[in-house]
């Protein structure tokens, strides 16, 4: 693991810490034969890794902005996945509802919604790829278990201008 992402800082040392850890998710793959529930997020791909590494262009702007961001227009969410063709966020404030909010490829594998206007409140939510593959928001540390065995996001949507100015100044904490 320390080698591969050695290679992966030397191929492009714009990367974060969560970068690193999204670009060896993203690469991984699954052992046949092996439980699933086991194996985490698979076995490592380093060759893979490394060729997003150098292929990445967009990584320095999405750990800058994070996901959800606040805006006073309202909460924008994003996705670095190069897999997707397709990409909705879904959520609690709609009672999970579909079609969810519509989340558009800005560049190669970055994902971005318009701001989506909610009403002040604390919200769940996933984002749903292809229509049918789910996945809390990698960006977002705050998490709470969705009931069957994986993770919601969390989201809290402030309800005065004071409290939406200093959501948009700081990152999400995680939660146990």
């Amino acid at each position: 693991m320390a080698s591969t992402i050695a290679c992966l800082l030397e191929a492009n040392a714009t990367l974060s810490s969560l970068l690193v850890r999204d670009l060896l998710r993203e690469t991984a793959h699954f052992v046949p034969g092996a439980d699933r529930e086991r194996q985490g997020a698979g076995a490592l791909s380093p060759g893979q890794a490394v060729a997003r590494a150098l292929a990445e262009t967009h990584r320095l702007a999405t750990s800058q902005s994070g996901s959800p961001r606040m805006l006073p227009e309202g909460v924008v969410f994003s996705l670095h996945d190069h897999t997707a063709t397709s990409v909705e966020v879904v959520g609690s404030w709609n009672n999970w509802r579909l079609p969810g909010v519509v989340v558009g490829e800005t560049g190669p594998g970055f994902w971005q919604s318009s701001p989506e206007a909610l009403p002040p409140g604390r919200y769940a939510y996933k984002f749903l790829l292809e229509g049918h593959r789910w996945l809390d928001d990698p960006a977002n540390p705050t998490k709470t278990p969705d009931g069957v065995g994986g993770f919601n996001s969390v989201l809290t949507v402030p309800g005065d201008s004071r409290e939406l100015k200093a959501a948009s100044e700081r990152r999400p904490e995680s939660e146990s």
